[in-house]
């Protein structure tokens, strides 16, 4: 009986642990997307994300979001006319923990006490947390002389979602 006590926290934990990457969404406290309408065919599409979340994961996000907005407002071709990738570094203290262990001897009115201490754990930890903003550019039929490449929306929503 103890022992489940002590496994069905375990195993929640590490569900929960597992589940914690950034997911597609709008910003919440775990990250996610934002995005700006600067012109008429023209956003700004924001991704942050915390660091159980892999570059990789964010770059899906960000086109992803970039095609849903393309098709939302009426367009089928999008393109990226600025783009900038970095990261957020986050320092976490762990904790150490010092154990002593020792003798005392009385003699009389006198004493003595002979102590030993060990400090095990402790240190800091450094995570990163990917982050990336595209500037979207919007079209109705595939540009001609764009001189980027363009991206089918429909398409890409078959291959990422």
């Amino acid at each position: 009986m103890k022992f489940s006590f002590l496994i069905v926290p375990l195993i929640g934990s590490l569900l929960m642990l597992s589940s914690c990457k950034t997911a597609y969404q709008a910003q919440s406290f775990t990250g996610g997307f934002t995005d700006t309408q600067i012109g008429e065919n023209i956003w700004r599409v924001n991704v942050r994300s915390n660091a159980f979340t892999s570059r990789g994961d964010v770059s899906d996000i960000i086109l992803l979001r970039s095609a849903d907005l393309t098709l939302q407002n009426g367009f089928k071709y999008f393109a990226f006319a600025a783009a900038s990738t970095g990261s957020e570094t986050v320092a976490i203290n762990n904790p150490g923990t010092t154990y002593t262990s020792g003798t005392a001897n009385l003699y009389g009115n006198s004493g003595s006490f002979n102590a030993t201490s060990q400090t095990y754990g402790g240190g800091t930890t450094f995570l990163k947390k990917p982050s990336a903003e595209n500037t979207v550019v919007m079209f109705k039929e595939k540009p001609k002389t764009h001189k980027g490449f363009s991206l089918y929306c429909q398409i890409h929503l078959q291959f990422v979602s």
